[in-house]
């Protein structure tokens, strides 16, 4: 019995022997295959640094900023001691801070688009897409023939006007516009309502003169195909509406441009018509 005993405690050992020596080969390998790929990747993440050509060093790279600053910099830094930055480093900056504006701009719908001032255009003006549409921006037409040429008709209509009013009026030649009594009756306007006119239909000429406003405005009205300018909340909301809102919004703007085109017809006219008072009155006290 001690014999088999005996045997059996010396295998016993002989195993945990085997165990205990091949546990320590295990992490033997383990440590130096651990050494190994830290060396490798230290040897990969710090490359060995070029050799660069001795140059002044930037006064901003003196600048060590901390977390934790130990001293105070404004107690120990003489301001004597910067370099000027010389004008490469400023073109260097200029070019970084052009890249980083250009790359925080991407991925943002409002800040993605160009400002006003790299347009080329105005910083008043409706921005171009501003909300996503894929409408293309307006481009501005050209002026038809008609609508060169209706200032110049506009003017010579009015110039008609006044010519059959002073000169045709109560069937008068031109021979008689220098009688004193054809400037009275235009003098007498200062101190009463007008009692002359062409005839009994026609006896007003403030109205002949609004109806001949009016019908050419209408004119260029109906032959003027550009759209007109709508303000700029109006330039917003309008692409968004329904088809028949834009075109009434559009012909309703229009005709409020011509009442406001007449109100200035009607100033333009009672200036005028003071200006014939008054010097019809002093032609009238010299004679």
């Amino acid at each position: 019995m001690s014999d088999a005993k005996e045997r059996a405690a010396a295998r016993r050992q002989a195993i945990l022997a085997s165990k205990s020596d091949r546990l320590a080969k295990l992490t033997a390998k383990a440590k130096n295959e651990g050494d190994v790929a830290g060396n490798v990747r230290e040897t990969i993440d710090d490359p060995p640094l070029a050799e660069l050509p001795s140059r002044p060093q930037d006064p901003l790279a003196r600048r060590e900023v901390s977390k934790t600053p130990e001293r105070s910099w404004n107690a120990n830094v003489d301001p004597t001691s910067f370099e000027p930055v010389e004008p490469l480093q400023l073109d260097q900056l200029k070019a970084l801070q052009t890249f980083l504006g250009s790359r925080s701009r991407e991925g943002t719908p409002l800040l993605s688009s160009p400002s006003p001032f790299e347009r080329g255009s105005s910083p008043f003006l409706p921005p171009e897409n501003i909300f996503g549409t894929s409408q293309p921006p307006m481009q501005p037409t050209r002026k038809t023939l008609v609508e060169k040429l209706f200032p110049l008709l506009h003017v010579l209509s009015t110039i008609i006007f006044v010519w059959f009013t002073l000169w045709r009026t109560g069937g008068l030649g031109v021979d008689q516009i220098s009688s004193t009594e054809y400037w009275k009756r235009w003098a007498e306007l200062q101190y009463s309502p007008p009692s002359f006119g062409w005839s009994g239909e026609h006896k007003h000429v403030l109205w002949t003169y609004l109806g001949l406003q009016f019908f050419l405005h209408s004119l260029r009205l109906l032959l003027s195909p550009t759209a007109p300018q709508l303000p700029f909340i109006l330039s917003l909301v309008v692409p968004h509406l329904p088809p028949p809102l834009p075109v009434s919004i559009q012909t309703g703007y229009r005709y409020i441009q011509m009442f406001s085109l007449l109100l200035d017809d009607l100033f333009v006219f009672i200036v005028c018509m003071g200006i014939v008072v008054f010097a019809s009155a002093w032609l009238t006290s010299v004679s």
